[in-house]
């Protein structure tokens, strides 16, 4: 994206919070992306999170993307089994076109990654590690049959 993005990368820091969408948050990311390796490598378990925005302007294939490079960087450390993998879309699928959505599927799965549907991340807590994310679901409370429809 064009401007700066100095703030952005200065309040990430070192948090492993990163994002893909300027040239310094690629760079970032990058760096971000290694220390993960290193740390997996060196035997401590990883998780990885990776989103999908829900704006019209940012590409939603970033996100994939890097999840892959981790993954390749992390087989080639020879510790992907310390490393959880998980992408959350905000949207029900991984892909608008239906054959690109199955395929994707197929690669998460043999890759072994994780990903929960209709998720988009609303903030992040950098000291605590917490993502946070907006519901886009129903949630339904018990089944009334009598009255045939769920509470709420």
């Amino acid at each position: 994206t064009l401007g700066d993005s100095s703030k952005l990368i200065s309040k990430l820091k070192d948090s492993g919070v990163c994002s893909i969408y300027s040239t310094d948050g690629a760079v970032a990311t990058w760096e971000n992306m290694q220390k993960l390796v290193q740390d997996a490598k060196a035997g401590k378990k990883v998780n990885a999170v990776f989103t999908h925005p829900n704006t019209p302007i940012k590409c939603g294939g970033a996100p994939k993307k890097i999840m892959y490079l981790t993954n390749s960087r992390l087989e080639e450390a020879g510790a992907r089994q310390n490393a959880e993998l998980t992408f959350y879309p905000n949207g029900g699928n991984m892909f608008g076109v239906k054959e690109y959505h199955e395929a994707i599927l197929k690669q998460f799965e043999v890759r072994d990654f994780k990903w929960h549907y209709n998720h988009n991340l609303v903030g992040v807590d950098l000291e605590k590690k917490i993502a946070t994310f907006d519901n886009f679901w129903d949630e339904k409370g018990e089944y009334d049959a009598d009255l045939g429809e769920y509470d709420i």
